[in-house]
């Protein structure tokens, strides 16, 4: 999927990351698109480990969001939601809600973010 010309979002969000059977870890969702995410954590994570993710403190499975990693760096990693612009991630993206301390940054061409 061509992701160079779409709309994300910078913010700084509390979220759950889970890796095959770990227990959830605490996260930073910091880029956001529909088609995927840029998240800020602890855990090294293989390119293609599948991962769910949740807005911190969340138990409804409504919000959790299946993912796979498509990058990872020292400070985090890049997930491509494994359905894009799903109920759970449209609900997440502040247009939606409102928080006006996002930013959205509309890209084209290369782009240093794989969300």
């Amino acid at each position: 999927m061509d992701h160079r010309c779409g709309t994300r979002f910078s913010l700084s969000m509390a979220v759950e990351l889970c890796a095959s059977e770990c227990v959830a870890t605490p996260a930073r969702l910091v880029v956001l698109s529909v088609t995927g995410a840029v998240v800020e954590t602890r855990l090294r994570l293989a390119p293609l480990c599948p991962v769910l993710l949740r807005p911190a403190g969340c138990q409804d499975p409504e919000l959790e969001i299946e993912a796979y990693v498509v990058r990872a760096t020292e400070r985090g990693v890049a997930l491509e939601w494994a359905e894009p612009a799903c109920d759970a991630v449209l609900a997440l993206l502040p247009a939606r809600v409102g928080a006006p301390a996002a930013t959205a940054v509309v890209t084209g061409g290369i782009s240093p973010a794989a969300a």
